[in-house]
């Protein structure tokens, strides 16, 4: 009100609030009899609706077939008598007898002559062929890019009755229009191109942009179609080789429609149903597009609502993912302590919009006494009662109803499981194998450390016996006894020393390598121990010996030269050194003592590489 004084304009309103436009024009077909804008009124209205009725036969009897295969060819060819607008009127006509067919045959309940319904069927497929869909096809994406609504709607409306006619010839008695229907949905589903829009379709839709009669034509197309197709997969699966059977009993020409037709259903069975249905006709957006149908329950006819209600229960039963107990070998929850649940699409059904309509549902008096809302209100109880029950285990749910969630998948496991996620559970599988691969490496260490204690195998002690003699005939030869007695100098000592604790080091390793010998050999080891001592012992007091010998011999050489010094003052050794001599006297004395030292450093060496011959043998 003070917006429209003070001259400004009026304020938008948002296409959310109103999801549909034309509210005012609804159809009777759509709609219940008492919220029809159009009632019945009469005889005289009566009396027209018969009139059109016997024009409809005698034009679909007549004209029908010659009509419609004209105006194709004008198609096909892109004729340019064709006007802009005409497509459109060809596709209002043809809608216009495909419903006639429909509602005549429901109508008729049994009662139309079987020969006035073949006849009707015949002529109708003049105009359920191949080209006739992908014009329909290719309009709806031409209205859709052009933002030509009005045209869509219409569009959209005939592609719901062809696929109406497509299951009705599905079912036929009729051979030949049963296998035209399969033909058809093999080019439209199962082919290597599908040309389906059916999904295209759902996803286009927006709040605000179309009228509630386009949405219903849209969800009886879609219930329809998924009907069908999950019809066709059953009859694939069970009958699958019932017709190789049969086709050998039959003439030539029933040989090749038979193998026609176990190709086309050898196809169908490999067309997988449930991901179709999961994955390009269930979104969020999509379910959301049926509760605003569904909250106009009072409106809608009672088939609308049935089909919203077909819909929603189809996707409480796709599963996304099996608990862990449902595992064939029953192994499911090895690894750890986490197990999940066996979750569906159910939850995307616990959103804000959703709930609220289904309340209003449940609290409305007029669907509790309507018998033709039996279905619907047996639904509601069902949704929220489920809720309810997922609500106490998960107290988060009232959030996430309150958000949109963009992985339907995603969330719907998530919600089930308690936010446990497959991540989260191979984390825990991860730690639980890193504890078990730890404790069997204790137990491993445990058994070596009481192997070790064990004695080795005997192959074990043959390996270490062959590594010892390879060790020994490379070592170098010792010294042989031709080369004369070694004599000690006075630090020899201190070389022998050294060498017994080169001998005790390399008793040391001997001991350590006999840990993994037998008992047998370690007494061997014993002995030889014993006798490279005893060979040591006596080495050495043979050295004191020699140098106790060398002493006493070096004291009478000098009192015997004091006493010839004494006796002959005059010897050659108290001359002076003439010109031109060199005193040689020192260079001598050390001769023969680099000579013992050099000797008995070569002994030495021999002493090791004996030491060294033990310790291989």
């Amino acid at each position: 009100g003070g917006a429209a004084a003070s001259g400004m304009p009026a304020r938008r309103k948002n296409r959310k609030a109103e999801p549909f436009v034309g509210a005012a024009g609804s159809l009777a077909f759509h709609t219940r009899s008492g919220a029809a804008a159009t009632t019945d009124a009469g005889s005289i209205t009566l009396q027209a609706q018969r009139t059109l009725h016997r024009f409809c036969q005698s034009f679909v009897s007549r004209c029908y077939g010659p009509v419609m295969k004209s105006l194709k060819n004008e198609f096909r060819r892109d004729s340019v008598r064709l006007e802009e607008d005409d497509k459109a009127i060809f596709f209002r006509i043809v809608w216009f007898f495909f419903q006639w067919w429909r509602t005549y045959r429901l109508e008729g309940g049994g009662k139309v002559a079987e020969t006035d319904d073949k006849s009707a069927v015949g002529q109708l497929i003049f105009t359920m062929d191949v080209f006739t869909f992908n014009l329909v096809f290719t309009s709806t994406d031409i209205c859709y890019d052009r933002k030509k609504h009005p045209d869509l709607m219409q569009t959209v409306a005939l592609y719901q009755e062809m696929m109406q006619l497509l299951r009705a010839m599905y079912h036929s008695q009729d051979s030949t229009e049963h296998v035209m229907a399969l033909g058809l949905m093999d080019r439209i589903f199962y082919g290597p191109d599908p040309i389906d829009r059916l999904p295209k379709l759902l996803g286009r839709w927006a709040p605000g942009t179309y009228t509630r009669e386009y949405l219903c034509d849209l969800v009886e197309l879609c219930h329809t179609t998924v009907s069908l197709l999950e019809t066709n997969a059953t009859h694939c699966l069970e009958d699958e080789g019932a017709d190789n059977s049969n086709s050998k009993k039959k003439g030539s020409k029933a040989n090749q429609n038979s193998d026609a037709i176990a190709r086309m259903n050898a196809v169908a069975a490999e067309f997988d149903f449930p991901s179709y249905f999961a994955r390009k006709i269930v979104s969020p957006q999509v379910v959301f597009m049926y509760t605003q149908l569904l909250s106009q329950y009072k409106t809608n006819v009672p088939r609308i609502s049935d089909n919203v209600v077909a819909f929603f229960v189809r996707l409480s039963k796709v599963e996304v993912s099996k608990a862990v107990e449902d595992d064939a070998d029953g192994e499911g929850a090895e690894g750890g302590e986490i197990k999940l649940k066996t979750s569906t699409l159910e939850p995307m059904l616990y959103n804000i919009q959703t709930i609220m309509v289904l309340g209003s549902i449940l609290n409305d008096s007029i669907v509790k006494n309507d018998p033709e809302s039996a279905s619907l209100l047996s639904f509601a109880t069902v949704v929220i009662r489920h809720y309810a029950r997922a609500a106490e285990e998960n107290p988060m749910i009232h959030v996430e109803s309150l958000l949109k969630h963009l992985s339907a998948h995603r969330f719907c496991e998530k919600v089930t499981n308690m936010y446990v996620t497959d991540e989260l559970r191979m984390l825990v599988e991860r730690d639980a194998l890193l504890d078990g691969m730890r404790e069997e490496e204790q137990q491993e260490a445990a058994e070596q450390d009481d192997d070790q204690e064990e004695p080795i195998d005997i192959g074990v002690s043959v390996n270490a016996r062959r590594t010892a003699a390879i060790e020994a005939m490379q070592a170098p030869a010792p010294m042989s006894d031709d080369e004369g007695e070694v004599e000690f100098g006075v630090d020899d000592t201190v070389d022998i020393v050294g060498a017994k604790e080169r001998i005790e080091e390399k008793a040391k390793k001997i001991k350590v390598s006999n840990k993994t010998l037998t008992e047998e050999e370690k007494l061997k080891q014993e002995e030889r121990r014993k006798k490279m001592a005893e060979l040591a012992q006596k080495r050495k007091e043979q050295a004191d010996v020699e140098k106790a010998k060398e002493g006493g011999e070096s004291g009478e050489k000098e009192g015997g030269e004091e006493g010839s010094a004494e006796e002959n003052p005059e010897s050659p050794s108290k001359r002076k050194l003439g010109e031109g001599e060199e005193e040689s006297a020192e260079p001598q004395d050390d001769a023969p003592k680099t000579k013992r030292i050099k000797r008995a450093a070569k002994q030495d060496d021999s002493d090791s590489e004996d030491e060294d011959m033990f310790g291989a043998a």
